[in-house]
């Protein structure tokens, strides 16, 4: 393998890399978006149950 090669392959799988990072910050994101929008309902719904039954 000559050197230029290699170089290139290894810029390649650096970036390979910080893409894969990128979209897992990403998805991180988006997951506690989602779950913090769930907990959101659920707490609501929670506390229109328990008024309900304190009436």
């Amino acid at each position: 393998m000559k050197r230029s090669q290699a170089s290139v392959e290894y810029i390649l799988l650096l970036a390979l890399g910080l893409f894969i990072l990128v979209m897992a910050f990403a998805l991180a994101y988006y997951a506690k978006n989602f779950t913090d929008a769930t907990l959101a309902e659920v707490a609501r719904t929670r506390n229109e149950t328990i008024a309900l039954l304190v009436r």
